[in-house]
Parts: C-alpha cells; structure tokens; sequence
C-alpha cells in the first residue's frame, strides 16, 4: 500500500510540474494529502521532530527529476514562518531557490550525488504554482 501511494504521489507531482494537473479542489485536496503522507513516511519528519521537538510549521516538496528518467521528492521544513497567513508564491518560490542552491552545494545530498554522475536535472517551463 505505501509503494503504491508513494508512486502515485511521484505521478501526481509529475503531472503538476508539466502543467497537467487538474485544477480543481479535489486534486488539490489529494496532492496535499499526498504530500504530507510522504512527508509522513521520511526520515525528515523524524530528524525534525528530534531537532525541534515538533513537526509544525510549513512543509515543502520539492521533485527533482533527472536527464535518465528517475525523479527524487525532497521534503523540507521551516519552523520560522509560521503564521495564520499563507506563505505568498514571492516567498515560496524564493524558499525553493534557496533549497535546490544548497541542495547543489551540498556534497552528500541526494541531488549533488546524482549530479556527479552525470545525471543532469529537467526543469520544466511550466510552474507547479497556481496562477
């Protein structure tokens, strides 16, 4: 069950990122529940409940896909922006940027490995960002 979920949520993500996604309250509603059931699965949510003794704040997935076809979801945390408010798409996407630079600089991520083999990062034209 949980290999099927996690795939579909891989398919799901995929869709969004090339601009095929649904846009409906529905699909929304199940890519977030996606979102935080793999969120739920990964070893992050355990280093960040260890870290700060709780896991509220705001989440974020981010799809890497690569040039040889696999893809790898990161999810990340931020405890600094917690408010009754949404997070603004200018914050947003700003707190991606800043997540795939380290991502790259890092040595050890999953995402530097996989560059130094080669395996080079699609990036689509189209936004996973309501309009």
């Amino acid at each position: 069950m949980r290999d099927a979920a996690l795939c579909f949520a891989h398919v799901e993500l995929l869709r969004a990122s090339e601009g095929k996604a649904t846009e409906s309250e529905e699909a929304t509603r199940r890519a977030m529940v996606l979102s935080m059931y793999y969120i739920a699965q990964s070893q992050s949510l355990k280093v960040v409940r260890s870290r700060y003794g709780s896991v509220r704040g705001h989440w974020l997935s981010l799809l890497y896909r690569f040039q040889k076809g696999q893809t790898m979801i990161r999810p990340v945390f931020r405890s600094d922006v917690i408010g009754k408010q949404p997070i603004s798409k200018v914050l947003l996407k700003q707190w991606a940027e800043e997540v795939l630079h380290e991502d790259q600089s890092t040595e050890d991520s999953g995402l530097s490995r996989q560059l130094r083999a080669g395996n080079n990062l699609v990036f689509s034209p189209q936004t996973a960002l309501p309009k």
